[in-house]
């Protein structure tokens, strides 16, 4: 699992749904899910993969381009267990535990195992979670 969260979170109405995270919408939109409970079945989220492009840099790329990427290394039982699956599930949205520093004013929070838990609930809860099973290229 790769946990994603973009730097700064872009809310808007929508009809019909209430208060929504755009970003999240447009992953859904192309092809990824709203995660909305921890008992939902992920599926496969066709045309998106997520690319190892350098020992600390991983790309997720879906219709159109480069969609997020983040600079880390990954560890060596992660990237095993990718390589060898070919898949990742990927967890993308505002508020799933995972945030820079610089982003945190936005939802600042118990950084805690549980704290971070509580927050990627809640946030699903309400919509502002997407995941994905994508293929992994290493």
């Amino acid at each position: 699992m790769l946990l994603l969260e973009p730097r700064h979170a872009f809310h808007r109405h929508a009809p019909g749904h209430g208060q929504v995270e755009a970003q999240v919408q447009a992953t859904c939109s192309a092809g990824f899910s709203l995660w909305t409970s921890a008992l939902m079945a992920l599926v496969r989220a066709p045309g998106w993969t997520l690319s190892r492009v350098s020992p600390e840099l991983l790309e997720l790329h879906g219709p159109g381009g480069c969609w997020a990427h983040t600079t880390l290394t990954p560890d060596p039982q992660w990237l095993a267990a990718a390589t060898s699956q070919h898949v990742v599930l990927v967890v993308y949205g505002p508020a799933v535990g995972v945030r820079t520093e610089e982003a945190d004013g936005d939802y600042p929070g118990d950084s805690s195992d549980e704290g971070r838990k509580a927050e990627l609930d809640r946030f699903r809860e309400i919509g502002y979670v997407s995941a994905g099973i994508v293929a992994f290229v290493h």
